[in-house]
């Protein structure tokens, strides 16, 4: 795995934060630079519990693009859906009745 191309590093690291596993992941990167800060950035994000400057998210954006082999959407910094960033969820009102659309 040591030898593996970077992408294969990077869903390696990617498994391994998901799993909260922060000490595996950082050895298996430790030779790749920026995917060292990708994972010093979500350990900040997800262990401490600190919300990532923008600056930080651009930067954990553009890791994201460099390693990913998926499409980058580069309108939209916040609406990645891969399951690493928290997602608000707005609950619907429980004090009015439903209404029927007729």
């Amino acid at each position: 795995l040591l030898q593996a191309p970077p992408p294969m590093l990077y869903l390696a690291a990617k498994m391994n934060l998901r799993m909260h596993r922060w000490d595996r992941a950082r050895k298996i990167v430790k030779a790749q630079p920026k995917l060292v800060k990708m994972v010093d950035l979500y350990e900040k994000q997800w262990k401490n519990q600190e919300i990532l400057s923008k600056s930080e998210l651009k930067e954990l954006k553009a890791i994201k693009a460099e390693f990913s082999d998926k499409p980058q959407d580069s309108d939209n910094e916040e609406g990645d859906d891969d399951g690493d960033e928290p997602v608000a969820v707005e609950e619907e009102s429980r004090d009015t009745p439903p209404q029927d659309d007729e």
